[in-house]
């Protein structure tokens, strides 16, 4: 009877070794999230020229995507952003290829290029204006818009 109680154990212990050996060496899960995809006005993108030329139509922007998350490292090239021109109505009036950028010091940093770079986990804003130079609306030009950028530590998985 004894030997058999024995058996039971070993048994037991075995397959709680298995397990826990399944659980840390078996195929990680894959956790998706679906998130919805802002897409941006089909409109044209606006020369230098062309930009100064609409200026007195700007009354906002919009930024696609409005935010995007880093790890501390990561390069993202704002250059790839979408500042789309907005009339007064919310008609799209082009993409703007040139407008004034810049970002207070924080969890991301601007390295030139049009580049940002995640530097330690946190958030910063990268505010993106109407090219100044370009603006001869009268008056003050559209209010800034913001990327959010998050960045934290990849999780381990």
């Amino acid at each position: 009877m004894k030997r058999t109680f024995m058996d039971r154990r070993s048994l037991l212990s075995s397959v709680v070794m298995v397990a826990t050996m399944a659980a840390c060496h078996g195929q990680r899960s894959t956790v998706s999230v679906v998130e919805p995809v802002v897409v941006a006005p089909a409109v044209g993108e606006l020369s230098p020229a062309a930009t100064a030329a609409i200026a007195p139509r700007v009354a906002r922007l919009q930024l696609v995507p409005d935010s995007i998350v880093l790890a501390p490292g990561d390069v993202y090239s704002y250059g790839d952003l979408q500042v789309v021109a907005l009339d007064s109505a919310g008609t799209a009036l082009g993409r703007l290829r040139v407008y004034d950028a810049g970002m207070e010091p924080g969890a991301a940093a601007m390295i030139g290029e049009r580049r940002l770079q995640g530097v330690h986990p946190g958030t910063s804003e990268l505010t993106v204006r109407f090219p100044r130079a370009l603006w001869n609306g009268g008056g003050d030009p559209p209010p800034p818009v913001h990327l959010h950028v998050t960045v934290r530590l990849p999780t381990a998985g």
